[in-house]
């Protein structure tokens, strides 16, 4: 373990004097375990968050068809608050004397979700693909609102049930773009079409 340089003073130019995985005492009042926890937890949003961001801007970047340009934006839009939220957990990381993650190797490494392949698929692979990696993120999300309430870190908490809104949001929004056309449909229920005509989708997206 490397040393605690900076604070015995007889650090050299160029060394760590904070490993990531160390948490000092923070200033704003939460002792060092629930810090450590909290931490820790949060890395895993920030490097999941980044993972998450790259897969949906690849998306963003390949979307094509009649509809492109709603798609087209519409992940976008998503990849940016994403985005922003990974640069909200690593700053209150901070907060609690912690270090954010960071490097693309460490992102991989710390993520709890995994990106698609580097390869081209069909639009609603790719957006069931998107669906099913958010769903992860929100499974996440949930559990660390347990954490963060029961901590009694009553700002974390809030930000997180906004984050775990915006999700739902964007699932139920590539969720309707997975559907018929319900004025096109051949039955009464398109809803069950979808899942009749593309199991695989089905299955992905678990509806």
């Amino acid at each position: 373990m490397a040393q605690n340089n900076h604070a015995n003073g007889n650090g050299k130019l160029g060394e760590s004097y904070q490993t990531r995985a160390q948490v000092v005492p923070n200033p704003i009042g939460f002792d060092l375990d629930t810090a450590k926890k909290i931490v820790d937890d949060f890395n895993t949003h920030v490097a999941s968050s980044i993972v998450l961001y790259h897969q949906i801007k690849k998306h963003h970047w390949l979307v094509r068809g009649p509809q492109w340009k709603q798609i087209h934006l519409t992940l976008d839009e998503y990849a940016d608050e994403i985005l922003e939220q990974a640069d909200f957990f690593a700053e209150r990381i901070t907060y609690f004397s912690g270090i954010p993650v960071a490097g693309l190797n460490t992102f991989e490494e710390v993520s709890f979700i995994k990106s698609e392949a580097p390869d081209l698929y069909d639009l609603k692979k790719m957006l069931a693909n998107d669906i099913h990696a958010t769903k992860e993120t929100l499974g996440k999300l949930r559990e660390t609102h347990e954490l963060t309430d029961e901590a009694n870190d009553f700002f974390d908490t809030s930000q997180i049930e906004n984050f775990i809104g915006l999700r739902e949001k964007f699932c139920h929004e590539l969720h309707f773009l997975l559907e018929p056309d319900e004025l096109a449909a051949d039955t009464l229920d398109p809803h069950k079409e979808v899942l009749l005509a593309d199991k695989a989708i089905a299955e992905i997206v678990a509806l």
